[in-house]
This record gives structure tokens, C-alpha cells and sequence, in this order.
């Protein structure tokens, strides 16, 4: 279909005698990962910013509310003289904009521009105001090129699960590259917004030198469904519904949201908004007009809609990932005004993200067990449509960009690795497509793109509450033992004689029941005074003893038990 054989063996080395000879560095801060998607391009004086997203804990991270991108890198080159031509985000999922205000505040002067299309902007403003923070965002017009110092940026409508989805088209001195992050080829998108092949296909024939392109589906062979395929399977659902239809999708799927809304309103039922999220990604996306052909007079609150007959209510509401604290999951608790019943259905449009499958799975179950008919994409694969695009799909944007090198992102190792699979099944060799491992950089010089022999710094960063970073391996390990095993804390009052039985006391949470080890307890205690009154001098080094009775009990406490709880010591003089 396409001649990617003739372009990457006959035309290559001519290009390479004609390829642009300034110098390019691609960083990506979160390789590896679905999520905290972050890139720099960095040319010999400037870097340019592509997206500032989290990353979602997994389940053993305990306490932990995200992860966000390491800027280590970016930090050191900023004071090493070089400066930050911009910023742009290529659409408004949290894994793509939400770490804006964690990210932000740490650079030393926030004095770039900030690009993101109309309704990512205003997903954008809207998390500023939560954090209080006043950064201007400036609307990208897609028709429009713009220029940011080293580089010259144009934009390709895109589709996905979010509307405003854009591809870009960077222009730098080392030669073109496509960045195409988180796309699928919808040809009859909800909101009538076309994927601009035309657009692609000028990229192409200007020459692209490397396509970094999502990978997330590169496992699913053939082409992703369209939005509009929802559509029968909702409405055929909401009819079959004996009492409230509770509707939840990611938050930011405004299309989906509306297209259920739509249906409701064909079905006589009213629309009741649950949820923080949801509640205010509608009112930005009402601000823009995405839902100007729908009635005002359909909507209800939430509170009001036990005064109404459940067949005749429609519930859109935040928390299809199982989140602890969402409406949903409040809802699924009784922890909530609004209350299901038996004969409520409860429709779950999405996949489970990654590491999310158990806190999914137990709201499902919360929810059975109030009577909730519970849908989901596991009994009924018509219930969701992937917003990512598939293998057909991504020969096809490889086929339209003809480029020399690609780069999977935005995928696990499994799904770079198949990613190149699929290339080379096109033409391209094993070391045309570039894997990249957390903290590996390409460079690209004379055309040509290596591994650069340095790394970029790429752990990590736990955000708890309000700590940034402060939460490393060694509290997240202690975490999840006292999660696992409990603790045991001693404390042990020292004075000028030797220990006595009155001078420990031994505390345990979560670890074993007191009232029924107490011999137990009272050999600890023992042991412990033993281990003190080992030393004819009086103790000086108050810390060595610490780490001399931690070690001890922690030793003992398993050869005794089995089990490795925290162990934790005081000493106190007296």
C-alpha cells in the first residue's frame, strides 16, 4: 500500500547527505511507562516540553495519591545555561497535563510559553485554580504553526477518548520529527472532527525523520472500534434498566458523556451529575459549547433524584477506576446521599488502567451486593472502545509519515517490542526503531539517531498529600511491612542501674493479639533486658544501642514466629 521498502533502503543514504546538520536530544522523563508522559527536545541552547503528566500508584504503594516525571535532568540542564523555548500538551488526560502543578512550581522561573488546545486549556485553568497557582496558557489554533526559538512547531487534529486531540509536527534543526502520542483513526467521530490524514501525508512527503508514536494497542491486531459504535449497546441497555441507569466513563471523555446524555434525554430520563470531576470537565467543556444542542431542562441534582421514579433518572458519575474516594465508590459503600437500590443498573464504560484491576473488580462487587445489575467490558465487550490505535492503525500513520526512525511511547516494554515487531514487518530494521529503557536518550546528528552514552535521571517521584518526593523506598518499604506484617515498638527507659522488667515497655499494632501471646511479650521483654544488661559500663552510644536491639528483635521475632513485622526502639534516659 505504501513504498516504505523503496523509502528506508534506496533513499536513506542520499537523505543522509542532504539531512539537516544541527543536533537534537529526545528525552523521555516516563519511557517505559503508560502513563507520566513527559518529553524533551533539546537542541545545543533550547528545550522544548512535550506534556506533563502523573502516573497512577500501584496498589502496594501505600498512602501514595500519584507519581509524577523526575525533572532532575531538565533542572540541570536549565542551570547548566539552557532555556525552556516552551511548552505544549497534546491533549487533556491526566497522564498527559496533571502534574502541571507539581512541575511547575519547581522550575526556577515559569517565564515560556504554555500551549494546549482550547479544552485542554481549560482542564488545565481548572487544576490551577484548585492549587492556586496563575500560569497563562495560551490556546493553540490547530490551522496555525508557531515558532518556539529552535523550533518550529505545526498541529494535526487528532482522534482519541478526549476531543481536541493533537499531533505534532516539530521542526528542528536536526530534521523533522512527528510526535503522535495517544490517537486512533475514528472516521466517524461523536463531534464530526475528522483525523487530518491530508495533514499527515504533506509531513510525509516533507521528509520525517523520526515518528514517535503511542503503542499502547500495538497487541490488538485489526482497527479500533468507533465512539458511535457505543451507541445501540448504551440505549439498548437503558431501556432494558428497571430502575436508575448510572453511567461512569473517565471524566475527561466528554463526547461519550454527552452521547449517553443524549440517549437519556430520548429516553424521558433526567440527568443527575455525581462527582467532582466529571462535574467540573462538563462545565469547561459547556464553556466551549460542547454541549450547547442539549436542553438545560434535563438536567436534576443529584440530591433531588430519590423524588423521582428511579425508571425516569440518569446518573453520570466520577469513579470508573474503583478510586476510594470517588462518588462511586462512596455510593457502592452507602457513604453517599444518593443511594442504589435492587433494580438500579450500573453501566462501567472503560478498561481498568493498569495496576487498577482488584480496586475496579471489588467496586463491582460492592455494587452486586447492594442489587445493582453491574455492566462491564468483561461480560460485554460493546460496553467500551479503546481511544488508542491498533496495529492496522499504526501501519497506517507509519505508512502516511514515512519516516527514517521510530520510537514507540506510551506503552509497556511488551507493547514497544511488539510495536517493532510490526515495523519491521513493513520494511524497517531491528535498529531503525528505538526502545527506550527508563533514563535513555537518543541523539540525532547528521541525520543519523543513536543511544547517547549518557542517562537521564528517571526515578520515581511519589507525591503524598502534600510531600513531593519526600516519600522514598525505604518509608514506601516500611509502609507496605506494617500493611504485611504489623510493628512492634520498644521502649526502654535507661537509668544508672541495670535494666529492670519495669523499664520496657513493648507496644504492637497489627502484628500479633497481646491477650493471647502474653508469654510471648514476656520473653520479648526478657530478651530485651538480657541484651542491655550484656554491657558491664553504662551505655553512651544511645543510636548503636537502637540499632543493636532492632537487629536483635528482628532476628528473634522470626526465628520465633516467621513473620518480619517493624520494629521499632526507643531508648529514653531517666
Amino acid at each position: 500500500m505504501f513504498d516504505i521498502l523503496k523509502f528506508n533502503k534506496t533513499t536513506t543514504t542520499e537523505q543522509v547527505k542532504q539531512a539537516p546538520t544541527g543536533k537534537l536530544r529526545i528525552v523521555p522523563l516516563g519511557a517505559g511507562d503508560v502513563t507520566k508522559n513527559m518529553f524533551l527536545y533539546e537542541t545545543d541552547t533550547e528545550i522544548l516540553i512535550v506534556d506533563c503528566g502523573i502516573g497512577f500508584p500501584k496498589e502496594e504503594m501505600f498512602g501514595i495519591d500519584l507519581i509524577i516525571p523526575d525533572i532532575t535532568y531538565l533542572q540541570k540542564k536549565l542551570t547548566e545555561g539552557k532555556k525552556i523555548a516552551g511548552m505544549i500538551l497534546t491533549h487533556g488526560h491526566d497522564d498527559h497535563i496533571a502534574a502541571l502543578p507539581y512541575i511547575l512550581p519547581q522550575l526556577p522561573a515559569v517565564n515560556f510559553g504554555i500551549y494546549a488546545s482550547p479544552l485542554t486549556k481549560k482542564f488545565i485553568e481548572t487544576q490551577f485554580e484548585d492549587f492556586k497557582l496563575n500560569y497563562p496558557v495560551t490556546a493553540i489554533n490547530a490551522d496555525k504553526t508557531i515558532e518556539l526559538g529552535d523550533f518550529q512547531v505545526s498541529f494535526c487534529r487528532m482522534t482519541h477518548s478526549v476531543p481536541e486531540d493533537l499531533h505534532l509536527v516539530i521542526k528542528t534543526p536536526a530534521g523533522t520529527i512527528y510526535h503522535g502520542t495517544d490517537y486512533k483513526f475514528d472516521w466517524t467521530p461523536l463531534d464530526g472532527v475528522l483525523p487530518e490524514v491530508g495533514k499527515i501525508a504533506a509531513a510525509g512527503n516533507s521528509g520525517v525523520l523520526c515518528l514517535v508514536s503511542d503503542c499502547l494497542n500495538s497487541e490488538e491486531q485489526g482497527y479500533s472500534m468507533s465512539e458511535k459504535s457505543l451507541m445501540e449497546t448504551f440505549e439498548n441497555e437503558m431501556n432494558r434498566a428497571e430502575g436508575k441507569f448510572i453511567f461512569t466513563t473517565q471524566s475527561s471523555n466528554i463526547l461519550r458523556i454527552k452521547l449517553l446524555m443524549q440517549l437519556a434525554h430520548k429516553n424521558n430520563r433526567k440527568i443527575g451529575v455525581v462527582g467532582r470531576s466529571i462535574e467540573e470537565n462538563l462545565e469547561d467543556a459547556r464553556n466551549l459549547g460542547y454541549l450547547d444542542d442539549l436542553p438545560t431542562g434535563i438536567y436534576v441534582r443529584a440530591e433531588k433524584t430519590s423524588k423521582f421514579n428511579p425508571k425516569n433518572i440518569c446518573l453520570i458519575v466520577a469513579g470508573s477506576q474503583g478510586q476510594v474516594s470517588s462518588a462511586l465508590s462512596r455510593m457502592a459503600s452507602g457513604d453517599h446521599s444518593v443511594k442504589i437500590q435492587a433494580g438500579d443498573t450500573v453501566l462501567i464504560s472503560g478498561d481498568p488502567i493498569p495496576g487498577n484491576e482488584q480496586a475496579v473488580g471489588a467496586l463491582i462487587d460492592s455494587l452486586a451486593r447492594l442489587g445493582a445489575k453491574v455492566l462491564h467490558s468483561r461480560i460485554n465487550s460493546q460496553l467500551h472502545v479503546s481511544g488508542h490505535a491498533q496495529k492496522e492503525e499504526m501501519k497506517l500513520l507509519i505508512g502516511l509519515t514515512r519516516p527514517r526512525y521510530l520510537m514507540p511511547i506510551g506503552g509497556t516494554f511488551a507493547h514497544m517490542n511488539e510495536y517493532r515487531k510490526l515495523a519491521e514487518e513493513m520494511g524497517y530494521s531491528k535498529n531503525q526503531v528505538f526502545i527506550l529503557d527508563e533514563g535513555e536518550i537518543v541523539q540525532v546528528e547528521n541525520g543519523m539517531i543513536n543511544l547517547a552514552s549518557d542517562h537521564a535521571q528517571a526515578k520515581n517521584v511519589l507525591v503524598d498529600g502534600l510531600g513531593i518526593g519526600d516519600v522514598g523506598n525505604v518509608v514506601l518499604r516500611d509502609r507496605q511491612t506494617l500493611a504485611a506484617e504489623g510493628m512492634l515498638v520498644a521502649i526502654i527507659s535507661l537509668g544508672n542501674d541495670k535494666l529492670k522488667n519495669e523499664d520496657v515497655e513493648i507496644i504492637t499494632r497489627g502484628f500479633i493479639f497481646v491477650k493471647e501471646n502474653k508469654e510471648f511479650m514476656e520473653e520479648l521483654k526478657q530478651q530485651i533486658i538480657s541484651e542491655v544488661n550484656k554491657n558491664e559500663q553504662k551505655v553512651t552510644d544511645i543510636l548503636y544501642l537502637q540499632r543493636k536491639i532492632i537487629q536483635f528483635l528482628e532476628k528473634y521475632i522470626y526465628r520465633e514466629t516467621k513473620r518480619r513485622p517493624l520494629v521499632l526502639v526507643e531508648v529514653l534516659e531517666v
